[in-house]
């Protein structure tokens, strides 16, 4: 069983990063089907550019880290 690595909350979207670096979005609720499609949107919402030479897990996880620090200068 995994175990919550990295965690983020952006709008109805839940995204999770698991200790064995597998990657799970809800939004509303339910279990997205396509993460790399779902990122994708959001990034492209709140202008998140992954580089190019980041692997999968690098991305997911800077992607939660910007997510988190957006929401951190929202909240203060």
């Amino acid at each position: 069983m995994s175990v919550v690595k990295k965690e983020t909350v952006y709008g109805t979207y839940a995204i999770r990063m698991n200790d064995n670096g597998s990657v799970e979005i809800e939004h509303n609720g339910e279990i997205c089907e396509n993460v790399k499609s779902t990122i994708r949107e959001i990034s492209d919402e709140v202008g998140f550019v992954p580089d190019v030479n980041w692997t999968g897990r690098q991305t997911v996880s800077k992607f939660i880290d910007y997510l988190n620090k957006l929401n951190e200068n929202i909240n203060h």
